[in-house]
């Protein structure tokens, strides 16, 4: 099977995969919906409608977003190409009437699920695949702090818990520690400094920085991140076995995805024992949430240009408009 990956970074080889995929070479193309709309994307988008007119390729028939709660999570505020994807699909219908889509998750409310058939299939009768469970293999621990200790405190406590955790391997990873704001990450990794050569990953890192986080973290070259969600996508180190969230997450499910970080391995060098009827526990996740006195105040970091979009969106769906409102 020929696999393509398409990636911002690399955008010259836009043109070899254009010319694999117009010769039939290409099986399968992985992108992000922004490399696919970008200017040299579109282009791709032009090879993509092509497909199937002559007698050396076939049109796609799967299309699958992965982590498809960030559509409505994100689409609708820092990345609209999500939005965008309704017409990527129209235009895959097009050519290919049978085409299937696949939208995948393992942290999709009920809302998601409907925002997804409203905005990016409305035309298709949605089947849903639902497995309510969570990871058995993993030991949640969440604390609801009621006392005045402050989130550096349970900071310099987590990467304590992860340096004497039971579930590490002889070369033990790093300490990875979630809190919700670049500036709660900062003064949380000032205080940790001392532990080894502890970094931040947030939105605020720059590109060039990021790379090579990644591999200083996935080379166990680092003794711990203190990050936010940005650490999120395409980190998967199998070998990472104690996770820590400081802080008053925005929603259950962004709890849920920080500790799908850990022990990504389990499924396989975890097996239960013989005579043992369950599977061992093999990872630590461990949240801090703070009193509702101290949480973090709202912010409105979107700017209004952002405001006004998630306002829209509000009134938009509002089945009735009172008389005094005007758009």
């Amino acid at each position: 099977m020929e696999i393509a990956f398409l990636r911002s970074s690399q955008p010259y080889e836009i043109n070899t995969i254009r010319y694999k995929l117009l010769i039939g070479e290409l099986d399968v193309v992985c992108c992000s919906p922004e490399t696919l709309l970008t200017k040299e994307g579109m282009g791709l988008m032009h090879t993509i409608r092509r497909l199937g007119t002559d007698n050396l390729s076939k049109p796609f028939s799967l299309m699958v977003i992965d982590e498809a709660h960030i559509v409505s999570d994100w689409g609708v505020t820092i990345r609209p190409q999500f939005m965008m994807l309704s017409h990527v699909i129209r235009d895959l219908v097009r050519i290919n009437p049978e085409i299937r889509l696949l939208f995948m998750s393992a942290t999709i409310s009920r809302s998601e699920e409907q925002f997804i058939k409203t905005h990016l299939c409305p035309e298709h009768q949605l089947q849903v695949v639902r497995k309510p469970q969570i990871r058995p293999d993993v030991a949640f621990s969440l604390i609801l702090d009621e006392s005045d200790k402050s989130p550096v405190f349970y900071a310099k406590q987590a990467a304590l818990w992860d340096y004497r955790s039971p579930f590490h391997d002889i070369d033990k990873a790093p300490f990875l520690i979630y809190t919700r704001s670049p500036r709660d990450a900062e003064t949380m990794r000032a205080s940790i400094d001392d532990m080894g050569r502890v970094m931040t990953y947030t939105g605020e890192t720059s590109s060039s920085s990021r790379g090579n986080l990644r591999r200083l973290f996935t080379q166990n070259r680092v003794g711990g991140i203190v990050g936010t969600s940005a650490f999120g996508m395409g980190i998967d180190k199998p070998d990472l076995r104690c996770i820590s969230y400081i802080g008053r997450p925005f929603s259950v499910k962004d709890l849920y995805q920080a500790f799908g970080r850990v022990s990504r391995d389990s499924i396989h060098h975890w097996k239960p024992r013989p005579r043992e009827t369950v599977r061992r526990t093999c990872g630590n996740a461990i949240g801090i949430i703070p009193h509702m006195e101290r949480a973090s105040p709202f912010r409105p970091e979107l700017g209004p240009e952002k405001m006004v979009e998630r306002l829209w969106d509000l009134l938009s769906n509002c089945e009735i408009l009172g008389p005094g409102l005007i758009g």
